[in-house]
């Protein structure tokens, strides 16, 4: 008779616990769904003000002087939502996607003093993160790529003007 009570409250015991361990999974459940539901981030930045199509006015390499563009050279960008089609003298050499964030590190990253509050953003082609970082400033007409390491000879600013 023993066993048989001690059979019976083992299985009313390992029952209720199964019953409280399903519920606290499911209340965790509940509340991570809620949570979650309303912690909607953005991947990236908005893409409005680089949307367009832009050419290329300005090159600059290492601490060289710049080189000059004549308007109608045939070297763009074109922008549109998170997708981009580079073109040099007029020929498609490049599409993919991009994405544009935050990054505070430009002064850093590419060896010089820069405005306070300037290339703040950065520009990721084709999800690849591991590239060497490339900053952008939008301002008005004109767009500036900057990147790599300018004091080792090694960094390079692009000046394009928007020709929508």
């Amino acid at each position: 008779m023993t066993y048989f009570k001690a059979t019976i409250v083992s299985k009313y015991l390992s029952s209720k616990k199964y019953y409280m361990v399903r519920i606290l999974i499911t209340v965790c459940l509940l509340f991570s769904m809620a949570l979650f539901s309303h912690c909607k981030k953005e991947l990236g930045l908005n893409t409005a003000a680089i949307s367009g199509m832009w050419e290329l006015s300005q090159a600059q390499s290492s601490l060289l002087p710049p080189i000059t563009y004549t308007p109608g050279n045939g070297n763009t960008y074109k922008f549109a939502n998170n997708s981009y089609e580079k073109f040099e003298n007029n020929v498609l050499v490049k599409s993919g996607n991009f994405i544009l964030m935050e990054d505070s590190t430009a002064e850093e990253t590419v060896g010089l003093v820069l405005p306070a509050g300037k290339y703040t953003t950065r520009i990721i082609f084709d999800d690849n993160i591991t590239a060497e970082k490339t900053f952008l400033q939008i301002e008005g007409n004109n767009l500036i790529f900057i990147s790599g390491y300018f004091p080792l000879d090694g960094g390079s600013n692009y000046s394009y003007q928007r020709i929508n």
